[in-house]
């Protein structure tokens, strides 16, 4: 995964609260459905109230999509995860699986939206799961520097006369 800097390294105390990523597409799904629960405090993003970064080392639980991002920042923090994968999206699908054998998390279904939340909420102080293969082990770690060392090295090997800016390659020219 690649961590965003102000994520990583972050050990806030654990908060009585769920963070919710309620991007465009699943919001509509999952919003009116966390008026069912008055008694857990949900924190939804996009917010303009709470900060993302500090809501997300502190909460006790996520609920978002399965994209990849999110769901390696909630298990670099060890938070666990309700989600849910996009229709069609086999990336998902395989991170909602393996969410799943790493015990961190659960895969939800919109069809039963209510149902897995209120199932997530009843789980939340049991996690880690058992994972039901103990011979597969998960190892989350930070590969930004990593990756941001192979992009580098990419980019040295591109001859200078083709290194033009951004908006001189919109233009026209180059690609890789």
């Amino acid at each position: 995964p690649l961590l965003r800097p102000e994520l990583a390294g972050r050990c806030e105390p654990q908060g009585d609260f769920v963070v919710v990523y309620a991007r465009p597409g699943f919001a509509e799904h999952i919003q009116p459905v966390l008026r069912w629960f008055p008694g857990t405090e949900f924190r939804v993003f996009p917010s303009g109230k709470y900060d993302f970064a500090q809501s997300l080392a502190a909460c006790r639980g996520t609920i978002a999509p399965a994209g990849h991002q999110f769901t390696s920042e909630a298990l670099h923090l060890h938070k666990p995860l309700l989600a849910f994968p996009q229709e069609r999206q086999y990336e998902q699908e395989l991170n909602a699986r393996m969410l799943e054998r790493s015990g961190w998390g659960m895969r939800g279904r919109i069809e039963r939206v209510e149902a897995d939340v209120a199932r997530f909420l009843k789980l939340l102080p049991w996690f880690p799961l058992c994972r039901p293969d103990d011979k597969v082990v998960f190892r989350i770690h930070d590969s930004t520097a990593q990756a941001a060392r192979r992009i580098e090295r990419v980019l040295d090997s591109v001859p200078a006369r083709e290194r033009r800016r951004p908006a001189q390659r919109a233009r026209g020219g180059f690609s890789f």
